[in-house]
């Protein structure tokens, strides 16, 4: 009885700790969403919102085609929940809890501990895969319209290039190549002493282990590689088109060139370390459009476009959040309620 009480109390504190946490992320954004949501033409604002939605569920898609193979009964509603509890977790962390509020989130799906690292990782590398295919795409349909433009940015998108690329083929190298895995971190092991970073090599290690057995599942099946391969390019499509509808009417605006900036923007930000993407994002995009729109016309868009990828899976995994610690509450009380005294 008295642990049940104080499991109850220890719910209702975490709920409030992360309404707190909430307000404290929003205070400075909330007034900025609000003025943009009112300044916006309706129909801008409606379309945003509708691609942001489309990126949900097609997000939702590929980690219900990537949990397929561990759990045939997964459905596109808990992919959608898991996309947002992520961005939920990614945001009142500040990145420190990203990854291992996906892990958590699947272990929760009865996913054990190391398939849920290992999807983790090979959604991650999906990920990485379709950024570096659209940034080269994109780099090849718009140099020579960058090079008359004087375009100063294309050696650091090479460099963001080159380091999403040296990434995956780490990943892939480490992944299916156990040889490779065991001397490479042999090796580190015998050079690094510090104990915090052997321990932080330990869990990189852990995760290329789990990363290994699942991406084996995933290729097994080439139809399913493909599906997988397929919905991450599409997200990225959709995500890259917001740029496009918040410029309308601008001058300048042309669906290739918003579509390659913001390619752009989202490669040069990954490899940038900011605490959950936070700053680095908002500063790149704005470097980005700036000399195309003018100050006010991108930090109009920059909002509208952070509302669509940024706060609207976070609204939805605290929606999921919220729910399903209301639910543990009213489940936890029944059963003190139906204790003895």
């Amino acid at each position: 009885m008295k642990n049940k009480k104080i499991k109850f109390i220890a719910n209702i504190v975490l709920v409030l700790i992360c309404i707190g946490l909430v307000i404290f992320v929003l205070r400075g954004y909330l007034g900025e969403i609000t003025k943009a949501v009112f300044q916006t033409n309706p129909f801008i604002f409606v379309v945003v919102l509708g691609l942001g939605m489309i990126y949900q569920l097609l997000e939702g898609e590929n980690i219900k085609l990537l949990v397929s193979p561990l759990q045939s009964d997964f459905r596109l509603r808990e992919g959608v929940w898991g996309s947002g509890t992520v961005a939920f977790f990614r945001v009142i962390s500040f990145g420190a809890m990203t990854f291992l509020s996906e892990v958590f989130y699947y272990n929760k799906k009865e996913i054990e501990p190391s398939k849920s690292v290992g999807l983790t990782v090979l959604r991650l590398l999906f990920y990485k895969v379709s950024l570096f295919i659209f940034g080269i795409a994109c780099l090849l349909m718009e140099f020579l319209q960058l090079k008359r433009d004087n375009f100063k940015f294309v050696p650091a998108i090479l460099t963001g290039l080159l380091i999403t690329a040296i990434i995956i083929i780490v990943l892939l190298l480490f992944s299916m190549n156990l040889t490779i895995q065991a001397q490479v971190m042999w090796w580190i092991q015998k050079i690094i002493r510090n104990p915090k970073l052997r321990e932080k090599i330990d869990r990189l290690n852990l995760a290329i282990f789990s990363l290994r057995e699942v991406m084996e599942m995933i290729l097994k099946d080439k139809s399913l590689f493909m599906s997988v391969f397929f919905y991450n390019c599409v997200k990225l499509a959709v995500w890259y088109s917001i740029p496009f509808i918040t410029f309308l009417g601008q001058k300048n605006n042309s669906f290739f060139l918003t579509f390659s900036l913001v390619s752009f923007a989202v490669v040069l930000a990954g490899v940038i370390p900011t605490p959950g993407g936070i700053g680095g994002f908002e500063f790149v995009y704005v470097l980005l459009f700036k000399p195309y729109f003018g100050m006010a016309a991108t930090v109009a868009s920059l909002i509208l476009y952070r509302l669509a990828s940024y706060f609207l899976p976070f609204f939805i995994g605290m929606f999921y959040q919220l729910v399903r610690q209301q639910k543990n509450l009213k489940k936890e009380y029944r059963q003190i309620k139906k204790s003895p005294n």
